[in-house]
């Protein structure tokens, strides 16, 4: 198999994606990671070369059926019946202890 040549990218390059990244490269690290990133780049640009003209687009690597029921109107429970196990309401709203300090004090 033949070696692809690697695309060019400059230690700059990689200590500006580095910093972008709050990521603190070491300096014999750079030429790694310069290596690094032209391969991927090259991966890229093989993917690119595919030609997907006749390829459908796919969401799933497996063939998915939706499993979920028919999106219709049902028969649901009033709001009477969802409140009658709370504890009290006020305006068709249930009403729950404060539980944020209005009056100034420390949190």
């Amino acid at each position: 198999m033949k070696e692809e040549p690697v695309m060019a990218i400059s230690e700059e390059e990689v200590k500006r994606i580095a910093n972008l990244a709050k990521f603190q490269v070491e300096d014999e690290e750079v030429l790694h990671f310069t290596n690094e990133f032209g391969n991927i780049l090259n991966m890229i640009n093989e993917l690119q070369a595919v030609d997907t003209t006749n390829v459908n687009p796919m969401f799933w690597a497996v063939d998915f059926k939706n499993v979920m029921r028919e999106d219709k109107v049902v028969e649901t429970q009033t709001r009477d019946e969802l409140f009658i196990n709370a504890k009290t309401t006020s305006d068709g709203f249930i009403e729950v202890p404060s539980i944020i300090d209005t009056d100034g004090g420390e949190a």
